[in-house]
């Protein structure tokens, strides 16, 4: 029985799983890495990743209830206590107060029912969730940029070495503000596993030949 090689854990996979492990669903965050849940689950464990539920606790009810005597927004209360919206006003209505919006702050109920008109159009298109959707959009635009390619940096890459063979450094160079040098190089390996690039001799990086 062949099995398959596992796919190692990249420094800016392991920066995505930290950003949204806490804040997105396990499904979802899986989706965007491209990785199963329980690969996710694992290497949130072995990270020490927790996903904790927020708890109106004393404390957090008292700045909740002072950031709004003092006339500030559902949105800003959020922001200032590292809470979602949608949780930040759950709470007000918890401590009796009125959730209260500003122009350009939308609603967490008209928010609630639009994620769920997304979801019904998406699965009514065959994807799991909205999620799955835009992340096929965005791999379908970027693979017809250059075939192979899932990400903006990696399609950048083979736009710049249509030109010729490139070493890292003068690769990230190209991209500017992109992408660090750090991210260029670990997309172009990826390249590289995927046999969209080869790795010549003098650490130059080029396009591989189509068959």
């Amino acid at each position: 029985m062949v099995t398959k090689p596992r796919r190692p854990w990249l420094a800016f996979d392991e920066a995505a799983l930290r950003r949204d492990w806490g804040s997105r669903p396990p499904g979802e965050v899986a989706l965007l890495l491209g990785r199963t849940v329980e690969a996710c689950r694992c290497q949130a464990r072995r990270l020490g990743l927790v996903r904790k539920r927020a708890r109106l606790t004393a404390k957090l009810a008292a700045r909740i209830r002072a950031l709004h005597a003092a006339g500030a927004s559902t949105g800003e209360a959020a922001r200032r206590t590292g809470l979602h919206q949608s949780t930040a006003s759950r709470f007000l209505r918890r401590l009796g107060l009125a959730p209260r919006l500003r122009p350009g702050e939308a609603c967490p109920a008209a928010c609630a029912r639009e994620r769920k008109r997304r979801h019904r159009l998406a699965r009514g298109m065959g994807y799991r969730n909205y999620a799955a959707f835009l992340l096929s959009r965005r791999r379908l635009r970027y693979d017809a940029q250059h075939p192979g390619c899932a990400t903006r940096v990696q399609a950048t890459i083979c736009r710049v070495l249509a030109f010729g063979a490139l070493l890292p450094r003068t690769l990230a160079a190209f991209l500017g503000k992109k992408a660090s040098r750090q991210h260029v190089r670990q997309s172009a390996r990826r390249l590289v596993d995927y046999g969209v690039l080869c790795l010549l001799a003098d650490g130059r990086y080029a396009l591989a030949p189509r068959a």
